[in-house]
C-alpha cells in the first residue's frame, strides 16, 4: 500500500487534500490549488485519452454552482463574491474527476480512503491528547475533571473546526473501516479497536446529527451483511455497538446531557450542556424548538420571492428582521443562518434553488444505488442527513468534503461499470 501510494503521484495529491480538510480553509485551499495544477498537467499529458466533451452527469453535478452564478443578478455583491469563491469546489471537483475518471480505479480510491482513516486517527489522538493536557494544567491529579475539555467546541477548538464537520469526516472514516471489516474473511481485533476509537471520538465531538449519521450507517451496512457474518464477527459487532454508548453515556456526563437530555428536553437545568447563543457559558434549550423557529423565518424569507429566493446577503438581512420581529433578538445579533441546507436553499434560491439541491442529491443517490456503490451511498447518508440541521454547503469544509468525495465515488463507479 505504501509503495503504491509513493509511486502514484495522483493518489498523493488527492490524499493531501483529504488529510487537510479539517484544517483551516487557507491550508486546504493551497492543497486544492496544488491538486488542480498537477491534474491539469496530468490531463494534458494524457490528452489523447481524455474525452473533453462533458456529459449529462457532469452538468447535473454542477447545477448548484451554475445556479449560484445566476444569483449574482439579485444578490448583495460583497456576500455574493465571497460565497462564489467559496463554492468553486462545487464545479472544480466534478469537472476535474470527470476528466480523470479512467484513472480513478479501485486501488486509487482505496488509497484515498486509507489516508482519510489515518488522518482521522491522527486528529482524534491529537484532540484527546490536547484535552488531557488541558486537564493536567487544570487539575493534575484529575480529582476534578473539566468535562468541557473533552467534548464539543472546547474539544475541537484547537483545530478551529465546527464539531459537526469533524463528526462527518470521522463518520466517513468509520464507514470505510466498517465496510472493509464486514467484507473480509479474517477477524482482526485491531479493526474492532479502531472502530471503537473512532466511535468514541464521534461521541466526544458532541454533534448529534453526526451521531445520527453514524447510527444510520451502521444499520445500513449491517442490514446487508449480518446474515453472512460468522458468529465471532456478530459478537464483536454487537459488543461494539452496545458497549461504546453505554460506557460514554454513563461515565462522561457532559456527553449524556448534550446528546440525550438537551435533545429531548429531559431537564430544565443543565450542569454541563451550556452551549448556545452566547457561547459555552450560556444555558440553552438545545432541542428542536429553536430550530423550528429559525426554519419558520427561513420559509418567510424565501417567500419574498418563492421562485428564485432572496439571494446572497439579503437572505441574512431578512432573517435577522424576522428574528427581531419574532422576539428572537439573540439570533439576529449572532447572524444565525437557517441551520438547514434545505431551508437555506429555499430562503436564498427559492423553489429553483431547492430543486437544484434536491436534483443533485437524488441523482447522486440513484447513481450510487444503481452502481451498487455501498461506500458512496453511505457517504450520501451523511450528507443528506446532516443537511437537515446544517448549512453544509455554506462552509469551506462542507463544500470541499461533499464535492470531493461525491465526485470521487461518482466517477469511480461509472468508470468501473464501463470497465
Amino acid at each position: 500500500m505504501i509503495k503504491q501510494f509513493i509511486n502514484n503521484k495522483l493518489s498523493v495529491v488527492l490524499s493531501v487534500v483529504v488529510c487537510t480538510m479539517p484544517l483551516k480553509s487557507n491550508i486546504n485551499s493551497i492543497t486544492i490549488i496544488l491538486l488542480l495544477a498537477y491534474c491539469l498537467f496530468f490531463i494534458y499529458s494524457k490528452r489523447k485519452e481524455v474525452v473533453f466533451l462533458p456529459t449529462k452527469a457532469v452538468i447535473i453535478l454542477i447545477i448548484p454552482f451554475l445556479f449560484i452564478l445566476m444569483q449574482g443578478f439579485y444578490s448583495e455583491w460583497n456576500s455574493y463574491s465571497k460565497n462564489l469563491v467559496r463554492s468553486l469546489p462545487l464545479i472544480l471537483f466534478p469537472v476535474l474527476f470527470y476528466y480523470l475518471k479512467f484513472w480513478l480505479d479501485s486501488k486509487l480510491v482505496k488509497i484515498v480512503l486509507t489516508s482519510l482513516v489515518c488522518s482521522s486517527i491522527a486528529y482524534s489522538v491529537f484532540l484527546l491528547g490536547f484535552a488531557l493536557y488541558r486537564q493536567f494544567l487544570f487539575m493534575p491529579d484529575f480529582s476534578t475533571i473539566n468535562w468541557y475539555f473533552f467534548t464539543y467546541y472546547d474539544f475541537t477548538e484547537v483545530l478551529d473546526i465546527h464539531p459537526t464537520y469533524l463528526g462527518m469526516y470521522l463518520c466517513l472514516a468509520f464507514t470505510a473501516v466498517l465496510y472493509r471489516y464486514l467484507n473480509t474473511k479474517n477477524n482482526p481485533l485491531i479493526t474492532i479497536l479502531l472502530l471503537g476509537f473512532l466511535g468514541l471520538t464521534i461521541f466526544l465531538v458532541g454533534s448529534r446529527i453526526a451521531l445520527t449519521c453514524l447510527v444510520l450507517i451502521i444499520i445500513y451496512l449491517l442490514a446487508f451483511k449480518i446474515k453472512t457474518l460468522d458468529k465471532t464477527k456478530r459478537i464483536m459487532i454487537l459488543l461494539l455497538i452496545t458497549m461504546i454508548p453505554v460506557l460514554v453515556l454513563n461515565f462522561i456526563p457532559i456527553v449524556k446531557e448534550r446528546m440525550i437530555d438537551m435533545t429531548f428536553g429531559l431537564k430544565t437545568d443543565y450542569e454541563y450542556a451550556k452551549y448556545g447563543d452566547d457561547g459555552k457559558d450560556n444555558n440553552y434549550n438545545g432541542g428542536f424548538g429553536p430550530r423550528l423557529k429559525i426554519w419558520h423565518c427561513a420559509v418567510d424569507v424565501g417567500n419574498y420571492n418563492p421562485f428564485i429566493g432572496s439571494g446572497f446577503g439579503f437572505t441574512q438581512q431578512r432573517l435577522n428582521t424576522c428574528y427581531n420581529n419574532s422576539n428572537l433578538e439573540a439570533y439576529a445579533k449572532k447572524d444565525y443562518q437557517t441551520h438547514s441546507q434545505y431551508f437555506n436553499s429555499y430562503a436564498r434560491g427559492g423553489v429553483l434553488g431547492l430543486c437544484a439541491l434536491l436534483l443533485l442529491y437524488i441523482y447522486s443517490v440513484v447513481v450510487s444505488l444503481s452502481r451498487k456503490q455501498v461506500l458512496h451511498f453511505g457517504f450520501l447518508i451523511i450528507i443528506v442527513v446532516a443537511s437537515v440541521t446544517e448549512n453544509i454547503l455554506n462552509r469551506h469544509m462542507g463544500i470541499v468534503f461533499f464535492a470531493f468525495f461525491n465526485s470521487l465515488f461518482f466517477f469511480n463507479s461509472i468508470s468501473s461499470k464501463r470497465t
